[in-house]
C-alpha cells in the first residue's frame, strides 16, 4: 500500500505565508494532477490575507472538542487519491492554538497519513513585531497601542516558547527555516516539502500584501478601532487621512518608542540556538535589535483624533 503524506505549513505570521497559500490555492488542480492535496474544506477564501486553512481551528476557538480534525476535511480526505496533503495555517503558531495542532497531527496519523512534517519560518524578531502589529491593526481591529500589544501576548514574541512546542509536537519532522536565508519564500517552503520539482508546473500568482501599511497609516486605523468604526469605514478615513495631511506622511514615523522588551541574554541564545538547530550567528541575526528610527507616532495622535472626529462628523450629516 502507498504510503501518505502531510506537510504542515504552521507560519509564522508575515514570512510570505500568503504568498504560499494563494499559489497553493490557484493550483489545486495542477497539484492533485501531480498527486498534492490542497484541501478545501477549511478554507479561508481571501487573497489578501491568504487562502488559508484557519477554519480548520474554528471549532475549538468556540469550545468544541468533538474531534481535531473537522468532518469534511475527514472526508475530503478519505475521497482523494493524493498521496501528499498540504495544508497551511499560521495561526498554528499562536501559543493558544498549539495544543489543537498536537491533537491535529495525531489524528492525521488515525486518518491513515504516514509522515506528517511541519515546516515554520522565522523572521528577525524585531521585524516580526512591527509587521504583526501593523497587520493586526489593518485587518483584525486591534486597538492596543504598540508596546502593550507586543507585551501583552505571552509567547507570540517568544521564539524559543514558539519553536520549543514545535519541537515537541513533531521532533524531528520539523523543518524551521529562517526568512532572511531566502529570497523567495514559497521556493524554500517547496524545497523543505520535496516538492521543488512541481514549481516550474504551476500558474503563477500576484504578491499578496503588496501595500504594506506604515507606522502613521498604523496609528490612523488603531484610532479609527477605538472608535469602533468597520474595517471598511477604517479604511475609507485612512485614505482620507493621507489625502488630507500629505505633510505628516512626508515624515518617517514609528510605533517603537522605547527599546525592546524583554531582552534576551546568553542562555537564552543558547536554548534558542539548540532548538532551532542553526548556526549562531543566523540566531544573533535573528534576534539583533534594530536602531529605533523616526518621530514618535505619539506625537500624531492629536492631529489623527480630530482628523477622525471631523471625518465621522461628515459620515453622520451625510446620512
Amino acid at each position: 500500500m502507498a504510503t501518505r503524506r502531510a506537510i504542515l505549513h504552521l507560519g509564522t505570521y508575515k514570512t510570505g505565508s500568503s504568498s504560499i497559500q494563494n499559489l497553493c490555492h490557484a493550483n489545486r488542480g495542477r497539484l492533485l494532477k501531480q498527486g498534492v492535496l490542497y484541501p478545501k474544506s477549511g478554507l479561508i477564501k481571501d487573497a489578501v490575507i491568504g487562502h488559508r486553512h484557519r477554519n480548520m481551528i474554528i471549532p475549538f476557538m468556540k469550545g468544541s472538542t468533538s474531534s481535531y480534525v473537522i468532518e469534511p476535511f475527514k472526508a475530503e480526505l478519505e475521497a482523494s487519491p493524493a498521496s501528499s496533503l498540504i495544508v497551511s495555517n499560521e495561526s498554528w503558531s499562536h501559543p493558544r492554538h498549539m495544543p489543537m495542532l498536537g491533537g491535529f497531527r495525531a489524528e492525521l496519523e488515525d486518518l491513515g497519513i504516514d509522515h506528517v512534517t511541519g515546516v515554520a519560518v522565522f523572521r528577525r524578531l524585531v521585524d516580526y513585531k512591527v509587521s504583526h502589529y501593523r497587520e493586526f491593526t489593518l485587518r483584525q481591529g486591534n486597538k492596543i497601542a504598540y508596546e502593550r500589544y507586543i507585551l501583552g501576548t505571552p509567547g507570540m514574541f517568544d521564539y524559543l516558547f514558539v519553536a520549543r512546542n514545535f519541537r515537541a509536537i513533531f521532533g524531528a519532522d520539523l523543518q524551521l527555516l529562517d526568512y532572511a536565508a531566502s529570497e523567495d519564500s514559497v521556493a524554500a517552503f517547496f524545497a523543505e516539502a520535496g516538492l521543488s520539482e512541481l514549481l516550474p508546473g504551476l500558474k503563477p500568482v500576484p504578491p499578496a500584501n503588496v501595500r504594506p501599511i506604515r507606522a502613521l497609516g498604523t496609528e490612523a486605523m488603531r484610532q479609527a478601532n477605538l472608535e469602533g468604526l468597520p474595517r471598511e469605514k477604517g479604511q475609507a478615513f485612512l485614505a482620507r487621512f493621507r489625502d488630507e495631511h500629505p505633510d505628516l506622511h512626508a515624515h518617517d514615523w514609528t510605533e517603537r518608542e522605547a527599546p525592546e522588551r524583554p531582552s534576551y541574554g546568553s542562555a537564552y541564545r543558547r536554548a534558542l540556538t539548540q532548538t532551532l538547530g542553526w548556526a549562531p550567528e543566523a540566531v544573533e541575526r535573528l534576534l539583533e535589535p534594530r536602531p529605533i528610527e523616526g518621530r514618535p507616532v505619539s506625537e500624531a495622535r492629536p492631529v489623527i483624533k480630530r482628523a477622525l472626529k471631523d471625518w465621522i462628523a461628515t459620515q453622520e450629516t451625510a446620512v
